[in-house]
């Protein structure tokens, strides 16, 4: 039979909305969150196109940070034209040095000082600055413990990269393990652990869209989809719990993202009986 054709067999059960909400309903939230980022990241963009603090800092070659502006092009911040100024202040729109410097804070006051990093990194990334506001690492940051790790420890202060497990490992292991400051024995390797497993379960997650996305029927295409929205909820939160370091909380997550995902490539890899008529999503509940 072919992919187009593929019908599900059973229908999913919301994990974020009552059973009396239609589908539809929820879909069309869903959509209407994807089209307003896609006008912020249109709208940022745009702003970008007006900032010459790089145009300024890459042809002056006695310009500080020139290796910070280089991996600033290539990271994804850069391919999102998220300009200097979003993290340093200042004013893009000119080219005249006292006036662009001007009003950017310094010192503590600065937007890239330890104690603001999260601040700064969070009015883009909500979620993760909610998360890690809630985590002993946050409370000895703002006691002003110069040994706590902030988002630039895992991140890198301008390419915005994901940690590997190894390096995450690396991190944890400055401070966790026998004889070091919080000694935690065996926490390092469980971040690694954890790291691990939340990639590949988004690997498969991924895979699942891939299948879904084949199915070129958009109603029968669509309960498929939500089942996949379904499952990537745990995984998000999952990772929002790895921002504040609550472990226990990340495989309790992980641990239902795991049997979602499973689950709905596992329906996906059987096709429905040939008698069957009726489009109904794969039945999948959250825990």
């Amino acid at each position: 039979m072919e992919r187009q054709a593929m019908r599900p067999t059973a229908r999913p059960v919301s994990v974020l909305a009552p059973e009396h909400r239609s589908r539809r309903r929820r879909l069309a939230s869903i959509r209407l969150l994807l089209v307003s980022a896609a006008l912020l990241l249109w709208s940022g963009a745009a702003y970008a196109q007006q900032s010459r603090c790089a145009d300024c800092h890459f042809a002056n070659p006695n310009a500080p940070g020139g290796d910070h502006l280089s991996r600033w092009q290539r990271s994804p911040h850069g391919e999102a034209n998220v300009g200097c100024e979003r993290c340093h202040g200042g004013d893009p729109t000119t080219f005249e040095r006292f006036q662009a410097h001007a009003s950017m804070p310094r010192g503590r006051q600065s937007l890239v000082s330890d104690e603001n990093v999260p601040q700064t990194c969070g009015r883009c990334h909500i979620g993760e600055f909610v998360a890690f506001q809630d985590s002993r690492h946050s409370e000895l940051l703002r006691a002003r413990d110069k040994r706590v790790p902030t988002c630039i420890t895992c991140h890198d202060p301008v390419a915005g990269n994901r940690p590997t497990p190894k390096n995450l490992e690396r991190e944890c292991a400055r401070c966790h393990g026998s004889g070091k400051s919080a000694e935690r024995e065996g926490r390092a390797s469980e971040a690694r652990v954890l790291l691990t497993a939340v990639r590949e379960t988004r690997a498969s997650l991924d895979q699942a869209r891939r299948l879904i996305q084949r199915v070129k029927d958009p109603q029968s295409r669509e309960p498929w989809e939500e089942a996949r929205f379904q499952a990537e909820v745990p995984l998000v939160q999952a990772g929002h719990a790895g921002h504040s370091f609550a472990f226990g909380r990340v495989r309790e997550r992980l641990g239902i993202a795991r049997r979602l995902v499973t689950a709905l490539l596992e329906r996906l890899a059987t096709p429905p009986p040939a008698t069957e008529h009726r489009s109904v999503g794969p039945s999948m509940t959250q825990e």
